[in-house]
């Protein structure tokens, strides 16, 4: 079964129809649902070829990075039906100026630095767990052509979750307490109701 027959008939309900994603003039923030309304439900996890992977961050706060490539990847995979793991280390250690590294960052500045230079595969550059020096990788990477940031209302999110697995900042209250390895200590103004 190809990718996209798989999508249209097993991620969401037969019948649902994609509408066009509309962007309004806050340049890239999804301001419309789309013409076609919300699919009943979505599990990215039943697409066979994407693998989502969940990383142990080592200490290290870069929980921001990790979202970010997470959604490039996903995105990436949807397309072409090739699975890819991108570097996040590579991202930690190249990315000095705009991140803090394992002291945090922002979604926004990481899909910045990879249209701007791309990122490497996890192979190419492995995981540490701690920010190092950038070194010097001949290998190719993956780029985007821009992003787009969602509007602060549910519908909305669900719309972006319907087409693609989406990078979010979460409320990081009482309910991740227990979390053993906590990130990026920010208290955000929205809580993410729709996965």
């Amino acid at each position: 079964m190809t990718p996209t027959l798989f999508y249209a008939g097993q991620l969401v309900e037969p019948g649902y129809v994609f509408g066009r994603k509309c962007f309004g003039p806050d340049y890239g923030v999804t301001t419309s649902v789309g013409q076609y309304g919300l699919p009943k439900s979505v599990d990215w996890r039943k697409v066979p070829w994407l693998k989502i992977p969940v990383k142990d961050q080592r200490g290290c706060g870069n929980c921001y990075i990790q979202a970010s490539l997470v959604g490039i990847g996903s995105l990436h995979s949807i397309i072409t039906g090739i699975n890819v793991e991108l570097s996040s280390q590579h991202v930690l250690d190249a990315n000095t100026i705009t991140n803090s590294g394992c002291m945090g960052g922002t979604i926004p500045k990481v899909f910045d630095f990879v249209m701007r230079g791309g990122v490497v595969l996890e192979s190419a550059y492995p995981y540490t767990g701690k920010r190092g020096f950038c070194q010097d990788i001949k290998a190719k990477g993956l780029t985007i052509e821009g992003w787009a940031q969602v509007a602060p209302a549910e519908e909305a999110l669900m719309y972006a979750v319907a087409h693609q697995p989406v990078a979010v900042g979460v409320a990081a209250g009482i309910e991740f307490e227990n979390y053993q390895y906590v990130c990026c200590l920010l208290f955000l103004q929205y809580l993410l109701r729709a996965l």
